[in-house]
């Protein structure tokens, strides 16, 4: 059995520590677009767990927790929600390695994307065929 990494960690809330972490991404020249994007995925996890509560109490179990608070209580898809714990997991790393909270290893959870809709070689005939490229220059401008 592994040993439990457990240290002494900072007391600063989920909220502050965002904040911070932010600034952090304003000060590194983030594009406006990516901060956007984790404040996104902090915005959704702020609705499972209270950004006044300390930092230090996020652990696995939050972390599982929150991964099926997503799929139960939202109507994202799997892609989506891998795409809002891959923020989240940027954002709980700063806090790891500022020491606000207890080291633990985050895995994404598996993301099955839907499999596109393909022609089948009659249809695609019908698209190539010689009349259809025919009036092919009717849809050009």
């Amino acid at each position: 059995m592994k040993n439990l990494n457990i240290k002494n960690t900072v007391n600063i809330s989920l909220g502050e520590a965002f904040k911070e972490f932010q600034k952090y991404n304003e000060a590194k020249g983030l594009s406006d677009r990516s901060i956007d994007y984790y404040d996104c995925c902090y915005k959704y996890f702020t609705q499972f767990y209270n950004e006044k509560e300390p930092c230090n109490k996020i652990d696995m179990t939050t972390y599982m927790d929150y991964c099926i608070y997503l799929k139960e209580h939202t109507s994202a898809n799997d892609v989506t929600r891998q795409t809002y714990v891959r923020g989240l997991r940027t954002i709980l790393y700063f806090c790891m390695e500022r020491d606000y909270m207890n080291p633990f290893k985050i895995h994404l959870p598996r993301a099955v994307k839907k499999a596109k809709e393909i022609y089948t070689p009659a249809e695609l005939r019908t698209f190539t065929s010689k009349t259809q490229c025919e009036k092919m220059h009717l849809c050009r401008i």
